[in-house]
């Protein structure tokens, strides 16, 4: 109990920005929160089983994406439960681990009931970690010796993956276009076509990240590689860069906004990260 104080006072201090936000905004978050917790949606009515079931396929999906090949994280599930069945009599002599414990379990439990919304995977940034603890802990209660020898296999075992993912990733030659390369291509690919002459070029980009052409058309600017580009047609042609996005709405209101009634598609190219290159004709 004398430590209480200080356990509120570390609790409090971080939420000072937050209520005076709350205060000065006449409670803004609090009430939308509220509402949407008695306000019903399409997500309201999910089946606790079903949240359960996509719970735990999110969770193998993460660690999936983490580790170099899909066993290990399989491997190290069961590891992390059989570690804390046959040990759990010694861990749970140590109070901390206990309310560790307790405390993951208990969120864990109260992340079920968030079932109107999305419950996505970078939620679950860092929980490698914790799992990485569960293994970690039955050394606390082994002899230094066995400590040893175990530690010598695990690092014997993570220097053997290690070599086999890099023998895979050398022999695996192609490498995918994606990001920056692809978006060097699709430039350099219209700066052939374009010939280092006058030409119109509207971009559409997902809202996340909208000028990486145009730093790299400033780029080969410099170059004296291309012109600048024109936004209004240019003998009465214009070029289009059309990047992937999944809300095919948002694709579809900036076309009509950007494509005159009177122009027909007469050339257009698919890059292999799915972004579209097409070239327009007013007649």
């Amino acid at each position: 109990m004398k430590k209480l104080p200080f356990f509120l006072t570390g609790l409090l201090l971080p939420l000072i920005p937050r209520l005076s936000f709350e205060i000065k905004n006449n409670f803004l978050q609090t009430r939308n929160f509220f509402r949407y917790l008695v306000e019903k949606t399409s997500l309201t009515q999910i089946n606790p089983g079903d949240v359960l079931s996509r719970r735990f396929e999110l969770f193998f999906q993460y660690l999936r994406e983490i580790f170099i090949f899909e066993f290990l994280s399989l491997m190290i599930v069961i590891l992390s439960g059989l570690t804390l069945l046959l040990f759990f009599k010694e861990l749970s002599r140590k109070k901390w681990i206990f309310f560790l414990l307790f405390c993951l379990t208990l969120v864990f439990l109260l992340s079920l009931i968030y079932s109107r919304g999305q419950f996505y995977s970078y939620y679950l940034n860092g929980i490698q970690y914790l799992i990485f603890s569960f293994l970690v802990l039955p050394l606390m209660t082994m002899r230094r010796k066995l400590i040893k020898i175990i530690l010598t296999g695990i690092f014997i075992f993570y220097l053997v993956i290690i070599v086999i993912y890099f023998k895979t990733s050398i022999t695996n030659k192609k490498i995918p276009l994606v990001g920056l390369r692809a978006d060097k291509e699709i430039i350099n690919y219209l700066i052939k076509k374009t010939n280092n002459q006058e030409f119109c070029l509207r971009i559409y980009t997902p809202p996340v990240i909208p000028y990486t052409y145009q730093y790299l058309i400033v780029f080969y600017q410099k170059k004296n590689l291309v012109k600048q580009p024109n936004l209004d047609f240019y003998q009465s042609r214009c070029y289009f860069i059309i990047d992937y996005d999944e809300y095919k709405f948002r694709v579809e209101n900036w076309r009509k906004n950007n494509t005159p009634v009177n122009a027909r598609l007469i050339e257009e190219k698919l890059f292999e990260n799915k972004t579209r290159l097409e070239i327009y004709e007013i007649m």
